[in-house]
């Protein structure tokens, strides 16, 4: 066995299918990988729709259901489950190209300290019907991509650690043992948290791989995507307070944000309260604008917000926890 796909899902049934499918699209042979399924506390029909693909024999699929307990946990039992030498990981919400599995494993033959991450790339079939907040998500993405690609600032540099997702990304089964896996105390960054401890314990090396595609379809609403960035400000002050993240690099982060950012930075400090009337104040607005296709206005409000939400988790956190030198007000 090559390697084992290992995919945690939750009540996303229809989403489901469309990866599954797709990976019995591979250029790889079927019997030179398994699919790992946990399905995480699944309310809705996934549980069946897993039963009746094992059956199908379409795939070499192997599946457990659990208690809801977070994608890091889902994950560690798929990685348990395993018996691939190498783990590509992938999420419910992404469709990967036919050759997406031969992309990741031609890299772990030349180099087995090497982490591979594929770009999460918007579906033109259903970018028309995408929602301002995963358009921007996606915007973002592709930004960080070009970077990298040639002709773009970093062209020919590897990732970085924080450009680990665990949506489209491979790594040897032994790393990941040999660190304990995904810490389940993250809900989110998970996949970041567990590729600063291979960096740092294992001494792995990321690499980039383009055309390991995966075509992202991700279900969110604007509820929860506000609540990313609360998240992701909590667990950086909690990294920087465990020592496994600099505060300086947080503190460069938030300073080099543009104009918006630092008035609704500077807003929230001063009255927290304001900050969920304004944030949903000014979605609405990106929502009309996007809608008008003034694009670029709307999704340069939508990280106004996102940033500034982070920065005023971030501080209230650091600040409680004595972890970080104060922020200096920008």
């Amino acid at each position: 066995m090559r390697c084992s796909v290992v995919l945690p899902t939750y009540n996303r049934q229809e989403s489901l299918i469309r990866t599954l499918n797709a990976l019995t699209r591979q250029t790889l042979s079927n019997a030179e990988f398994e699919v790992v399924v946990v399905s995480d506390g699944s309310t809705d029909s996934t549980d069946l729709v897993l039963s009746e693909f094992a059956t199908s024999k379409r795939l070499i699929l192997k599946w457990f259901s659990q208690e809801n307990a977070g994608p890091a946990a889902a994950r560690n039992v798929g990685i348990e489950m395993a018996r691939g030498d190498v783990v590509v990981f992938i999420d419910d919400d992404v469709e990967p190209v036919p050759e997406f599995l031969e992309r990741h494993l031609a890299h772990h033959e030349t180099d087995d300290r090497m982490v591979v991450v594929g770009p999460l790339s918007p579906d033109r079939r259903w970018i028309r019907d995408e929602p301002v907040w995963v358009a921007w998500e996606h915007e973002k993405l592709q930004t960080i991509y070009k970077m990298f690609k040639p002709g773009g600032k970093l062209a020919g540099r590897d990732p970085r650690y924080v450009h680990f997702y665990s949506g489209n990304a491979s790594v040897r089964r032994k790393w990941l043992i040999e660190v304990g896996g995904f810490n389940p105390e993250f809900r989110r960054q998970e996949d970041v948290e567990l590729a600063s401890r291979l960096k740092s314990i294992c001494g792995v090396r990321f690499v980039w791989d383009f055309e390991a595609d995966g075509l992202h379809h991700p279900i969110r609403s604007l509820a929860s995507w506000l609540e990313i960035p609360t998240a992701y400000g909590v667990l950086d002050a909690a990294r920087v307070h465990s020592n496994s993240l600099d505060p300086r690099e947080v503190d460069m982060n938030i300073k080099q944000r543009h104009g918006l950012t630092r008035f609704l930075s500077w807003m929230f400090r001063a009255s927290p309260s304001l900050s969920e009337p304004t944030s949903k104040t000014l979605c609405s607005l990106a929502i009309s604008l996007y809608t008008i296709g003034a694009r670029t206005w709307s999704l340069d409000m939508l990280s106004g917000v996102y940033n500034a939400r982070y920065a005023l988790a971030y501080r209230r956190c650091a600040t409680s926890q004595n972890s970080a030198s104060p922020i200096a007000d920008t």
